[in-house]
């Protein structure tokens, strides 16, 4: 009687035991399911709706609401006040340099630098800034986002990569990237007894450095576009018939002396 009880014990054990793993297997691939943003189950019931082009309109209107305030920036990093000629670009004046800036913090951020080869870089954000997009600019970084950027690429890095487009157009961003990656280690290589007091770190190469540069290349070009309409404008030459008055002054030339003609003016144009 005691040896059927044993066994009858022991089976209804190892059945309870088996039941409560698979509760646990359950509750574990149901908050798995629910909580974690990276499980391969949560494709089954979430589907985002947002398409590629609706995200590139969004970040494009984005860019466009700050691009004046990096364009300041910009000039201002370029050409500061104490450099600038005859320094015509004012210099902003405290007034509450006794209060305290209570809204100024500091903050690091992974960065692009082909020229110091930096991975991080060390930005301040006061009260007064416009936003954390021309801080960047003001130290000369361009962010990959124009809210809560990760990762920024040095203005210099962007230039540079700006002149050999200009000479070499069919040199690709994702070269370029795997030579920026390249001088990183070469440089981790050759600083390797300065690792523990430098700020170099191995940096293979990944798809998101391709996808900051060419974000923030994008970006640089607008900026660009933008201050040759700053100068065009002061100079006044955004009229509409601008460019017809003052295309050739020497053909608008007429002799008091010369023959009527019914065609004033001969343009031609080469075909291609």
């Amino acid at each position: 009687m005691s040896l059927r009880w044993t066994r009858h014990s022991l089976l209804q054990f190892v059945i309870l035991l088996v039941v409560s793993e698979y509760i646990s297997l359950i509750h574990t691939l149901i908050t798995d399911i629910l909580t974690s943003s990276r499980s391969r189950w949560r494709t089954w019931w979430y589907k985002d709706a947002r398409s590629w082009h609706l995200r590139l309109q969004r970040a494009e209107a984005s860019w466009t609401s700050v691009i004046p305030q990096l364009v300041d920036a910009y000039l201002l990093w370029k050409y500061p006040p104490a450099l600038s000629p005859g320094n015509l670009i004012p210099q902003p004046v405290d007034t509450h340099s006794s209060i305290p800036d209570t809204g100024s913090y500091h903050f690091d951020i992974d960065v692009l630098d082909v020229y110091i080869l930096s991975s991080t870089a060390h930005i301040s954000h006061s009260s007064t800034s416009a936003s954390v997009a021309a801080d960047l600019v003001s130290h000369g970084f361009l962010g990959s986002t124009p809210v809560l950027p990760s990762l920024a690429v040095s203005l210099k890095t962007l230039e540079l990569f700006w002149h050999i487009r200009l000479q070499k157009p069919s040199f690709s961003i994702e070269a370029f990237v795997k030579v920026v990656c390249d001088l990183y280690n070469v440089r981790l290589i050759v600083d390797h007894r300065q690792i523990l007091t430098s700020s170099y770190k191995q940096m293979p190469y990944h798809r998101k450095y391709r996808v900051a540069l060419a974000g923030t290349f994008d970006v640089y070009l607008t900026m660009l576009r933008d201050i040759d309409a700053r100068v065009i404008s002061t100079l006044g030459r955004d009229t509409l018939d601008w460019r017809v008055i003052n295309a050739c002054p020497p053909c608008g030339y007429e002799v008091s002396a010369q023959c009527f003609y019914i065609l004033r003016v001969l343009i031609s144009q080469a075909s291609g």
